[in-house]
């Protein structure tokens, strides 16, 4: 259907929302259209030809990206869940602060992040520790390990030469020396902001 001209994709997806089986989403780059949830549990049993696993994640990974400059929280989560590490962090870098107003929805998919993994990804360390920081069930001894990996990762030189990514990942630093009570670290660590 997307190689037809452009009136007659437009005629097909005007046709398929007037009859409730698409809606129109709007975000700041344009209108995305979406299969309507309530269809969606229909359309995979309709036996089309299914991806393998590898083209599976290569169109979850383009959909992130596409998603990533105007729905990052989205993105965010089918990255981490096709574990394409490297672009979630690169997604996260430039959504920090609305990740962390939203533990709920990124801890647990942080959690599943596995540890040596983590310890690659400073970005996704610091908001792991952050998140896990805030919640009380969390074992102390979890948010030592997890401390640990960020001071580990946070020193490291920036991956890409990304200088946003090194202030992030020893703010992160900081706030933890600081709530731990140890204010030569803090005091060291500022210096290095």
């Amino acid at each position: 259907a997307l190689e037809r001209p452009d009136g007659q994709v437009l005629d097909a997806i005007a046709a398929l929302e007037e009859r409730g089986l698409v809606q129109q989403e709007w975000f700041p780059s344009g209108i995305r259209y979406r299969v309507n949830p309530l269809l969606e549990p229909s359309i995979e049993q309709l036996g089309l030809p299914r991806l393998d696993s590898e083209e599976l994640v290569e169109v979850r990974r383009r959909h992130a990206m596409g998603l990533a400059g105007d729905d990052p929280d989205t993105a965010l989560v089918h990255l981490l869940q096709i574990a394409d590490y490297r672009m979630a962090q690169q997604v996260l870098i430039s959504n920090y602060l609305p990740v962390l107003e939203n533990p709920a929805r990124f801890a647990e998919l942080l959690r599943w992040v596995p540890h040596e993994d983590l310890k690659k990804y400073r970005i996704l360390a610091s908001a792991h520790f952050l998140l896990e920081l805030r919640d009380p069930r969390i074992p102390p001894s979890v948010l030592k390990k997890l401390h640990a990996s960020l001071r580990e990762t946070a020193s490291r030189e920036g991956e890409n030469g990304d200088p946003e990514a090194a202030v992030l990942a020893l703010t992160a630093l900081l706030v933890a020396a600081r709530m731990r009570g140890n204010t030569s670290d803090t005091l060291k660590i500022a210096r290095e902001l």
